[in-house]
């Protein structure tokens, strides 16, 4: 049996008169008409009717039709009447058959027109929003090419497959031939033949296995003896070259290449002293590229080891030379020779500055022929300067030897260089820059006291006075700033400023989380406003601090413009949604549970076919715009009546909002759980209520390392006869919103799970659980499909990083 159950929906007529009309249950009803025809499928809608709060008893006329939009749109289905509907205490029933068509996946709305004995006209009520029943008409009618995926051999909608029905002889195998699977002889069960002995051949210690052309035989290891030669060592099985193992007697003239070594793969320390002389350095084989910065050094290199003919033309520069590294000892005659010297690349800065002594010079001898060091003979500078004359501000010149020429300190001001003492003046400059000081003059003025008037401090009556800003009574400039999203609070005297962050929300001055005008909530004792509720239910707290438990009722809003803390010791319980009534109709018996929110509603009973669990909202995008919950909560889990005996459904975990301005800290707990079934004595098990819905709103930040739980219940175990167990409630949802989301506590959505079946002798079937984030799972079924009681669907977690201000 499919349900869906709605919210109370309020609808004003003409004349002000209020009719208020509150949808119970949807329920599909069997009917023994053909499957395939688009007719045969109605759906019970059970409702009741209220004029001014009273409940109507009459026979009325009702019309209903099929509409794609909750307001215009078009018709899909109807009109269908229904004449002399007997309406008692307010409730009636109506069997509304549309058929299946009209049911393709899109919304639908019902809508409803009643026209009782005492209205002059029909009073048209408005529409409703259909879910999940008219779709489940569905799940008895799948047409064959309406099923995806079918394996080969299917698509004709005939099972050709002969293996589930083939019986073959002993030792005969299956065998597909091509078209069907027909029993086959084994024809490869001959014994192995292999006559290797190597599995039962037994040896003496150390002797090895040998084969010896026709079988395995024991033979003796002749090959297990290892020693090392010169130049080798030998640790267990492993050589290696010995230490000085291997001389120059035992490399050949050119047999090692820079192209054999790795870079840096051979270093100085690795090299013996004269182990490397330049008879084994083949000609132009080392570069400067070769040689790392700094590492043959002149100590390294015997004396006339490197010849030119080792370098190679142009190979070392003087930049590769250090300064003072080599000098004319490290040189044999004729070893470098102008044409190891590339132009301009020596420069007299490259030359040991003590090659040559005071006022020599570098001059060449063409007998030599060579650079040497010489006197400087020929003072003569070439030029053709024949006198120096002093102008105007100079004195001295000549008009031969050495020319002296200086500044007429007559005609030219020395630097001035010397200073007056404090209270002096300088009076006069000399020629050579000093300077004469003289006492500074009185000024002559008149001002006899300095008085500090409004705003300055200090003054004096003689001497020197000094007044100063008075910090008490002018502001000194205002420079600090503060960052986006606060506000100067304060401003000290120097300046700086105090800042604070910003309220939200609309008018009048209040925070998203009220205007705090009924003072700091703080609980240190258990508390339960379920059953003693607060004077002021609209209370607007400044700040929030839970330090124990808490027990609110569904539908529970907090506000608080500060900051919400729950400690480690405190928690919020929310209590779980009211149980419904139970209605029982001749030979159908069925529970009407209460509603989840929308698209979560509870489980269908299991009087008289398995119970349905109820459908969740399934996804986060939608379930995201659920804020403003009210008293609604997860959906609750079916109630079984049977003859003697009640399986009732847990209920349904409840809503709890927190509407903060400041942060949260959550490091105690939040719980609005469903509730388990509670198992019959000798019958089918109800289903388990869903689990509720928690939504934490806060203009700053959620933080903490608690933990949040709205898991759903599980369904109850069959106690007795051939009865089915009910199934679980589907995992509610958590939805956190604010701009930082730093919560690392621990987040409960889970299912719960479905009982068990016990089979007898009659059948009687469990009730579904109830769907909030999750669906809830279908009771046990034993008469048709033997099927288990199915386990709720998961719950989720929603974090939407942004003010909630935005969004409410």
């Amino acid at each position: 049996m499919a349900s869906l159950s709605a919210r109370s929906l309020g609808f004003t007529p003409f004349g002000g008169l209020l009719v208020l009309l509150t949808v119970l249950l949807l329920t599909l009803a069997p009917v023994a008409q053909a499957q395939q025809a688009d007719t045969g499928y109605p759906f019970t809608y059970q409702g009741q009717l209220l004029i001014d709060d009273q409940p109507v008893t009459d026979s009325c006329t009702f019309t209903v039709s099929l509409w794609d939009a909750a307001t215009d749109g078009n018709q899909i289905a109807g009109p269908l009447a229904f004449t002399d509907v007997p309406v008692a205490d307010g409730y009636f029933d109506l069997a509304i058959d549309f058929g299946l068509s009209p049911f393709d996946g899109a919304e639908r709305y019902l809508e409803i027109t009643v026209q009782c004995s005492t209205d002059t006209d029909p009073i048209t009520l408005g529409r409703q929003v259909l879910t999940a029943a008219p779709y489940a008409l569905h799940s008895e009618k799948v047409p064959w090419s309406g099923i995806q995926g079918l394996p080969d051999g299917f698509a004709d909608e005939v099972d050709t497959d002969t293996l589930g029905s083939l019986s073959c002889a002993d030792n005969e195998i299956a065998r597909w031939d091509g078209s069907e699977w027909v029993c086959s002889t084994d024809t490869d069960t001959d014994t192995d033949t292999d006559t290797d002995t190597l599995g039962s051949l037994n040896c003496a210690d150390n002797e090895i296995a040998r084969w010896d052309g026709s079988e395995w035989v024991c033979s003796t290891d002749i090959d297990t003896t290892y020693s090392a030669s010169d130049g080798l060592s030998l640790t267990g099985t492993a050589f290696s070259i010995a230490t000085a193992g291997v001389t120059t007697a035992m490399l050949a003239s050119d047999a090692v290449t820079s192209d054999e070594l790795a870079d840096d793969a051979v270093d100085t320390a690795a090299i013996q002293n004269d182990a490397v002389t330049s008879a084994k350095i083949a000609n132009d084989t080392i570069t400067a590229a070769d040689i790392a910065t700094d590492a043959v050094r002149n100590e390294e290199i015997q004396n006339n080891a490197v010849t030119s003919n080792k370098i190679a033309s142009g190979a070392v520069t003087s930049s590769d030379i250090a300064d003072g590294t080599i000098d004319v000892a490290d040189l044999n005659n004729d070893a470098v020779t102008s044409a190891k010297i590339a132009d301009s690349t020596i420069l007299f800065g490259d030359i040991n500055q003590n090659g040559c002594t005071d006022g020599q010079v570098m001059k060449w001898n063409n007998t030599t022929p060579a650079w040497e060091c010489a006197a400087d003979i020929n003072t003569d500078s070439g030029g053709d300067i024949t006198a120096v004359t002093a102008g105007t501000g100079l004195t001295g010149g000549g008009t031969s030897g050495a020319v002296t020429v200086n500044v007429d300190t007559a005609a030219i001001q020395q630097r001035v260089s010397s200073t007056c003492a404090v209270g002096s003046s300088i009076r006069a400059i000399a020629a050579d820059g000093t300077v004469t000081c003289e006492t500074d003059d009185n000024s002559g003025g008149d001002i006899t006291a300095v008085t500090a008037g409004t705003g300055l401090t200090g003054g004096a009556t003689s001497g020197a006075a000094t007044v100063n800003v008075d910090t008490t009574a002018i502001q000194r400039r205002v420079s600090s700033t503060c960052a986006a999203g606060s506000s100067i609070r304060a401003i000290a005297a120097d300046g700086t400023v105090t800042c604070e962050t910003d309220d939200s929300g609309g008018g009048g001055g209040a925070s998203f989380g009220g205007d705090g005008s009924n003072g700091a909530l703080t609980m240190n004792s258990a508390t339960n406003w379920a059953s003693n509720p607060p004077s002021n239910p609209l209370a607007q707290y400044s700040t929030c601090t839970i330090n124990a438990q808490l027990t609110v009722p569904s539908g529970t809003i907090i506000h608080c413009s500060g900051n919400l803390t729950i400690g480690s010791g405190g928690s919020i319980v929310v209590r779980t949604v009211a149980q419904g009534r139970s209605i029982n109709h001749n030979n159908i018996y069925y529970n009407e549970p209460p509603s989840g929110l929308g698209a979560s509603p509870a489980g269908t009973d299991g009087s008289n076919h398995a119970g349905i669990g109820g459908l969740g909202w399934g996804n986060a995008q939608s379930a995201a715009w659920l804020l403003h919950p009210g008293p609604f909560g997860g959906g609750s889990g079916s109630t079984v009546n049977w003859s003697d005996f009640t399986s009732r459904g847990g209920h349904g975990g409840g809503s709890l909002v927190l509407k903060v301005g400041g942060s949260i800290t959550i490091n105690g707990n939040i719980s609005a759980n469903g509730e388990n079934a509670t198992a019959s004595s000798g019958g089918p098990g109800g289903g388990g209520g869903a689990g509720g819905l928690v939504i934490l709103a806060s203009s700053t930040s959620v933080s903490g390392s608690g933990s949040i739980n709205v898991n759903g219940g599980n369904g109850a175990n069959a106690t007795g006869g051939s009865s089915g167990g009910g199934g679980g409630g589907g995992g509610g949802i958590i939805h956190i919103i604010s701009p930082s989301i730093t919560f690392t506590g621990s987040t409960g959505t889970s299912n719960g799970t479905g009982g068990s079946n016990i089979n007898g002798s009659s059948s009687l079937y469990g009730g579904g659980g109830g769907g909030m984030g999750g669906n809830g799972g279908n009771g046990g079924n034993l008469d048709s499909d033997n099927s288990t009681p199915g386990n709720g669907g998961n719950g989720f977690v929603i974090q939407s990083a942004t003010d909630p201000a935005n969004i409410y």
